[in-house]
């Protein structure tokens, strides 16, 4: 059986390996979304990451399949309900149905994964330019 840090590890890396999720800019969207989390908390960043533009669209659409990373692995570890599929259905519950203690979990949770996204995140945005060794 695996541990906790093995399963973030390995859904980070999924994330990070995944077609859904853009190589290009992917380290920074690693760094930044910690840092937003511990600063202004998760209601906050997930308010920033969903904001829309006039078109309708996601603003911040890297940010936004992150978190969505964030959600699969809440799922998958069982802190989340299972039909929470992404972060709009995410922000939903947690500021509806969410008690205090359920947003702490989460949070700890998703900066406790997001550590090891921003890793795997930085790893491949290098591969991709061709630099393996940073």
């Amino acid at each position: 059986m695996q541990n906790l840090d093995q399963i973030r590890a390995r859904n980070a890396l999924d994330a990070t390996n995944g077609e859904t999720y853009p190589a290009k800019g992917g380290g920074e969207v690693g760094k930044k979304l910690p840092t937003m989390v511990r600063e202004n908390g998760i209601m906050a960043t997930l308010a920033f990451v969903l904001e829309k533009d006039k078109q309708g669209k996601f603003s911040n659409d890297g940010m936004k399949r992150a978190m969505d990373r964030v959600v699969e692995h809440l799922t998958n570890v069982g802190k989340v309900p299972k039909d929470i599929k992404d972060s709009p259905a995410w922000q939903e519950f947690l500021a509806e149905k969410a008690t205090s203690a359920h947003l702490r979990e989460q949070t700890d949770e998703a900066l406790a994964y997001l550590g090891f996204f921003r890793r795997y995140a930085s790893k491949q945005e290098n591969a991709h330019a061709g630099n393996r060794y940073n």
